[in-house]
């Protein structure tokens, strides 16, 4: 099984940027554990519905 993979696109890191610090660090936080296992219990996920990938929202192959 392929291991999950996530993409940073413009828009996130804009939005980031507006963020309150403390907010930024909970983020990094994520994106740290992510990076060291995908599939660890101390990463929440929640299933998205009714999502959609467009051609202009989809990732570079």
């Amino acid at each position: 099984m392929l291991a999950p993979q996530i993409c940073i696109i413009d828009e996130f890191l804009e939005a980031y940027a507006r963020v309150a610090k403390s907010q930024q660090k909970q983020v990094r936080e994520f994106i740290r554990k992510f990076r060291e296992d995908p599939r660890s219990r101390a990463i929440n996920y929640e299933k998205l519905h009714q999502a959609r990938n467009t051609p202009d929202s989809a990732a570079p192959p």
